[in-house]
């Protein structure tokens, strides 16, 4: 690739167009040239555009932060944007160039603010490619574009910046680097910094493995379980706590029992004494109604007269409310009469006034008709007079409006003649501040880059004198470090003899593992045994339950069967007593209908030879037949009460039964349940047992035990062996253990090594850095304050003789200020200078104007005298007329009057007809009324003689048959259901009691508990107690039994995790071993000592072009150190650190093209190279050197380009590209030869 021209346009400190032509002028002829300039003119800026034109993207901002905003424009620092200058409103990068296929192309970058303005948006830049020679534009979007010129060129940006722009200046520290070093920045050079990150990564992942490991192992040591003994103990414990558990809860069961069987004997005493109380009272009120019942009877008499009573009170209501109406009706029509004589008067009244209101407006109508003529010939007059006053005033306000103009006219005049001659006595006054504002953009670019400068010198004071005290530190630092990794290399060194003394101490896992298996063995025929004694246990508890049950059931058959027998006795005689009782109570209403009162009456009656209505018979023995019908009642009566009270007992009895029976029946099936249910339990309790006792048989024969050992010798052998297995794990455990911590121990310890030791190389790091950064800083201050010097000789030259500008507080805003009073003042006299002849020609014209609105004023005044004189004489005439009133006003009110008389009479006349019509159907209505109250009248006497004959056939009186019509059917059959509902309540109380009776004396043959009342409550409060105490002590310890369990399973997931963990993180520490460390130095060292053995195969390549004499190869003693053979002295070995500064020129120059080389690859060839600096610390004799290694190059067919501020070497080159700053920041670009 050979670099044809260079041309951009406002890029940084490159204000305007400029172009740098390296195929013709000079630098087409000149083999090497020279970039020179002062610092921060611009040179590396024209690197920046070759950059830019090919790949978007400026190689000096890769290191910038990735984040971040720069400048109102919000770019980020990694932007190359940002190299468009300040102010500008685009901007371009141009690069012409001959590519690997021979052929010239163009590539160009660009970019621009919106619309083309300083202050618009930056746009996204473009990227356009361009053959020369057939004048194909290449590409498409930009990113085709960028692929189609690495295409061309063969590179991409990365190996373009080291293989065009040599990075000798960075091989020049390379050399002086020591091992470590040298690997950095061969990475940073070839940018391979994956294997860096490689190594650290791989430290990184196992270091995050064996945090693993040791999380696992803490959570294994952290398991809190119980040991086997322990766990032993509870499960005995747990059995003997059922044990406890099942005879308290018995204990309570049957404490529970006997506080029921007491509280059911007060509950049925309670309710005998309360059914007894309900039978009383029941007999009480059936005694007590007897009145009710006689009071009942006659008033069910009474109302079968109610319908009679009832139409005679509706006929009195229906009378009197024809009485009310007919009076109501004579007083209507009376009024309405008044108001028909009133209505016929106020109608005359009305056609009287309605002639009057006509006659009034006959004799109105000839004045009103000249009012209505003199107020026409007044309007005009009026009108006249508004023209001429509307006239005046503007004639008036005309006159005065000119008298004004001419006044302000004049003034305005003056004024501007004043303004005009102040302003040339200032401006002869100032006449110096014209060149100032001519100046004003140059001045405040200096300015600003002087107070920029002067910002950046303090700045880079304060930076210098905080760089000073961080190299410092870090010194301080790096001695601390060293000291803290020697004491960590010693403490790693006695941990791993502590972990190889632990290693011969350790326990034999073989041992260790037998007695895990007896221990384990042991303790399953222990467990097993107590879990057999458990079964046996719960077989018997299953067994006495099973029997107690089929006991009870059998009592309850027998029971059953006795009631059973009673009940069907009971209900085959119930159909008999209900017979008797039925015949009882015929017998018993036959001889009540023999005694009653209407018979007795009868009887009474009779006389004595007369016969017998009913009989025929003429002797009537009356007092035998009263005696006897008597004693026929009170014997019917006894009977039916006999008959009634055997049928209830029988019914009661059978209820009792029945209700027995069915709590039996319910007894016996629980019980037959219960005894089915227990059987089951039985026989699972005796399968669990027999399978407790092979579960045993299997544990004694897996641990080799006799299965025919008595049960006490088996139980003396576990509690014998077992805690002597205990001891010993204990004590092979313990030594493990100390195994375990020695090597945790000795990992600690290395981990601490590493990390002292990437301390220390961390902070001799940083203090390299530190001293690198110091001297940078130091080298920046020198350049900042030359360049400071320069602008203020600029600035002294324009302003001194003005002001003393460097005492002025804001010397830029000064200078704007007065260069802003420069402009105003000669933009204030030309605006006056203009303004002047137009003011005149305007004082006069205001004049002229002036004396025509006077003459208009006085003709006005005259025509508006004459207008109100006519109007004067009419308005008197006018008003001799109506009284002055207005025509309308009169015309309104004779209108209305008249329209009031012909309403007034239209209405007297409505009136009069409604009153002729009202008072006819008043004497229609009084007419009806009388006919209804004498059809009332006659109907109420007929009703009241009927009424009056049926009641005088009984004995009841009006008031009773008012009183039972006012109640009503349903009073009297309220009354009969109460009456009848106290005798049914009696007979229900008085069953009720019975079957309490009953109840009570049952429960009292019943089985009575052995506790007394007295002291029930406190033992049974105190068996509560021991039986909650009982099952939380059972709780608490299946509780523990089963977190033991958890601990136990919890331990072997997490050992079968460590073990599964270790096994796969294997790998990964045998990968950190070999290529791992913190901060990734031993892969990189190894990748890039392979990396520099190629690097110097070929630098001696272009050695052996440049200076035969010197070959360069890797030393034996490390990865990075190179040594210098000298083949002029018989091959004598050198290290770099003792060659000339020309020597180390000639290394840093070959490494640097040997990079381009390996960075290119095969089948490029790059013609032009850029060195940028790298030539300070030259002497003499060493620059020529350099400049004759550069002149070698050349002759090999490369442009070679120096960037450099080193006087003595520009003098050695004559061709120069000179960038030179002017003023403001900016910088111009020339061609020059010496």
């Amino acid at each position: 690739m050979r670099i044809l021209a260079i041309r951009g346009s406002n890029l940084a400190s490159l204000a305007g167009d400029f172009a740098v032509d390296f195929a013709n002028g000079p630098l087409g002829d000149a083999g090497i040239f020279a970039i020179t300039g002062p610092t921060g003119a611009g040179k590396s800026t024209l690197l920046d555009a070759m950059s830019l034109a090919l790949f978007d993207a400026i190689p000096r901002l890769a290191g910038a932060p990735a984040s971040g905003q720069l400048s109102d424009d919000e770019f980020s620092p990694r932007d190359p944007r940002a190299i468009l200058r300040h102010g500008a409103g685009e901007g371009h990068a141009e690069l012409d160039f001959v590519a690997r296929d021979g052929r010239s192309y163009r590539s160009r970058w660009s970019v621009r603010r919106a619309r083309g303005r300083a202050d618009g948006r930056v746009q996204q830049a473009s990227i356009d490619l361009e053959c020369l020679d057939t004048g194909d534009r290449l590409g498409g979007r930009k990113r085709e574009t960028l692929a189609e010129i690495e295409r061309l060129i063969g590179l991409n940006a990365e190996q373009f910046g080291r293989a065009v722009v040599l990075a000798q200046g960075e091989f020049e520290a390379f050399i002086k680097a020591s091992g470590d070093e040298r690997a950095q920045l061969l990475e940073k050079l070839t940018g391979a910094a994956i294997y860096t990150v490689l190594g650290r990564k791989a430290f990184e992942k196992a270091k995050d493995i064996r945090s693993g490991y040791q999380g696992l192992e803490d959570q294994i040591t952290r398991q809190e379980g119980l040991s086997d003994e322990d766990r032993a103990a509870l499960e005995i414990a747990i059995a003997e706590a059922k044990t406890d558990r099942e005879a308290k809860a018995n204990a309570h069961e049957a404490l529970q029992a006997a506080c029921r069987w007491t509280e059911r004997l007060a509950e049925l005493t309670d309710k005998a004494a309360q059914g007894r109380a309900a039978r009383d009272a029941a007999q009480q009120a059936v005694a007590e109604a007897a009145p009710r019942e006689q009071a009942l009877k006659r008033r069910k008499r009474a109302f079968d007269h109610a319908g009679y009573w009832r139409q005679l009170e509706e006929k009195r209501g229906e009378t009197q409310y024809a009485q009310r109406t007919l009076a109501e009706r004579v007083k209507a029509e009376e009024e309405v009469q008044k108001a028909e004589t009133a209505a016929r008067a106020a109608e005359e009244k009305a056609t009287s006034a309605l002639e009057e209101a006509k006659a009034n407006r006959r004799k109105a109508d000839p004045e009103l008709h000249e009012a209505r003529e003199a107020d026409r010939a007044i309007a005009e007059a009026e009108k006249r007079r508004e023209e001429t006053a509307a006239n005046l005033t503007g004639c008036r306000e005309a006159h005065d409006r000119a008298q004004v103009a001419v006044a302000g006219a004049k003034a305005e005049y003056e004024k501007a003649q004043q303004k005009r001659a102040e302003l040339e006595q200032w401006r002869e006054s100032n006449a110096g501040l014209g060149t100032l504002a001519r100046e004003e953009t140059a001045l405040a670019d200096d300015l600003s880059a002087f107070s920029v400068l002067q910002k950046e010198l303090e700045a880079l004071q304060g930076e210098r004198d905080a760089a000073k005290a961080v190299a410092d530190k870090a010194q301080e630092a790096l001695e601390e470090a060293d000291e803290t990794s020697a004491q960590a290399e010693k403490e790693q060194g006695a941990a791993k003899e502590a972990l190889e003394k632990a290693r011969e101490e350790a326990p034999d896992t073989e041992t260790l593992q037998r007695l895990e298996t007896e221990r384990e063995a042991l303790r399953e025929v222990q467990t097993r045994h107590g879990a057999l004694q458990q079964a046996q246990e719960l077989e018997a508890e299953a067994d006495g339950q099973l029997v107690a049950t089929r006991q009870l059931a059998g009592r309850t058959k027998a029971e059953q069967a006795d009631r059973q027998r009673e009940l069907s006795g009971i209900e085959a005689d119930l159909p008999a007593l209900l017979a008797r009782k039925v015949e009882s109570e015929h017998a018993q209403i036959r001889a009540l209908a023999a005694s009653d009162e209407s018979v007795v009456a009868l009887r009474e009656a009779l006389e004595d030879g007369e016969a017998c209505p009913v009989c025929g018979a003429t002797e009537h023995r009356l007092s035998a037949v009263q005696a006897i019908f008597g004693e026929a009642v009170e014997e019917a009566r006894a009977r039916a009460a006999e008959t009634s009270g055997a049928l209830d007992e029988a019914r009661n009895r059978q209820t009792v039964l029945k209700t027995e029976i069915a709590a039996g029946g319910k007894t016996l099936e629980r019980a037959e349940s219960e005894a089915e249910r227990q059987a089951q339990t039985l026989a699972a309790r005796a399968s669990d047992r027999e399978l407790r006792e092979a579960d045993r048989s299997a544990a004694m024969e897996k641990s080799g035990l006799d299965l025919g050992m008595a049960e006490d010798d088996l139980l003396d052998l576990l509690a014998e062996r077992l805690p002597q297995i205990d001891a010993e794990r204990e004590r092979l455990r313990g030594s493990a253990a100390r195994l375990e911590a020695a090597r945790h121990g000795e990992e600690d310890k290395r981990a601490a090594c590493d990390a002292a030791r990437e301390d220390r190389d961390r902070k001799q790091e940083a203090q390299r850095k530190a001293a690198e950064a110091l001297a940078a800083i130091a080298r920046k201050l020198d350049g900042t304050a030359t360049e400071q010097d320069r602008i203020a000789a600029t600035l002294d030259r324009t302003l001194n003789d003005l002001a003393d500008w460097r005492a002025l507080p804001d010397p830029a805003d000064w200078v704007s200020r007065r260069a802003r009073e420069w402009r105003g003042k000669e933009e204030e006299l030309r605006d006056v200078d203009a303004r002047i002849p137009a003011l005149l020609e305007q004082w006069t014209t205001d004049r002229a104007t002036a004396s025509t609105a006077s003459r208009d004023l006085e003709n006005a005044r005259t025509l508006s005298s004459t207008a109100q004189a006519t109007l004067d004489e009419r308005l008197s005439s006018r008003q001799a007329l109506l009284g002055g009133r207005p025509v309308a006003e009169l015309e309104s009110e004779l209108s209305e009057a008249l329209e009031k008389a012909e309403a007034a009479q239209a209405a007297a006349r409505d009136r009069l007809g409604t009153a002729r019509t009202e008072a006819a159907s008043a004497r229609s209505h009084r007419e009806g009324a009388e006919e209804a109250l004498t059809r009332l009248g006659g109907d109420l006497a007929r009703l009241q003689e009927a009424f009056d004959k049926a009641l005088s056939a009984t004995d009841l009186s009006l008031e009773e048959v008012a009183e039972a019509a006012g109640a009503g059917s349903q009073a009297l059959e309220k009354e009969e259901a109460e009456l009848r509902g106290l005798h049914t309540a009696l007979a229900e109380a008085t069953a009720a009691l019975e079957q309490r009776e009953a109840d009570l004396a049952a429960h009292e043959q019943s089985e009575r508990p052995e506790t007394g009342p007295d002291t029930l409550a406190v033992r049974l409060e105190e068996a509560k107690a021991a039986l909650d105490t009982a099952e939380a002590t059972l709780k608490d310890r299946e509780f523990r039994l089963r977190k033991d369990d958890d601990v136990r399973q919890q331990t072997a997931e997490l050992r079968a995790e460590l073990a599964e963990a270790q096994e796969k993180g294997r790998v990964w520490e045998e990968l950190a071993e070999l290529i791992g460390d913190a901060q990734g130095k031993t892969f990189r060292n190894f990748a890039q000592s392979l990396t520099l053995d190629r690097l110097l195969e070929f630098a001696n390549d272009r050695l052996a072009d440049l200076k035969p004499r010197y070959a360069l190869q890797r030393a034996s003693g490390g990865e990075m150190l190179i040594e210098v053979i000298d083949n002029d002295m018989a091959g004598q070995v050198r290290g770099l650190q003792n060659l000339s500064g020309g020597e180390r020129f000639l290394v840093s120059l070959a490494l640097a093209l040997g990079l381009a080389e390996m960075s290119t690859g095969r089948g490029v060839r790059i013609e032009s190279l850029f060195i940028d600096e790298g030539f300070g610390a030259l002497d003499s004799a060493s620059l020529g050197q350099a400049v004759a290694v550069l002149e070698h190059l050349h002759s090999q067919g490369r442009r070679v380009g120096v960037i450099s501020h080193v006087e003595e070497l520009k003098e050695r080159i004559p061709v120069k590209v000179e960038v030179n700053p002017i003023s403001g920041g900016r910088s111009d670009i020339s061609i020059t030869i010496d």
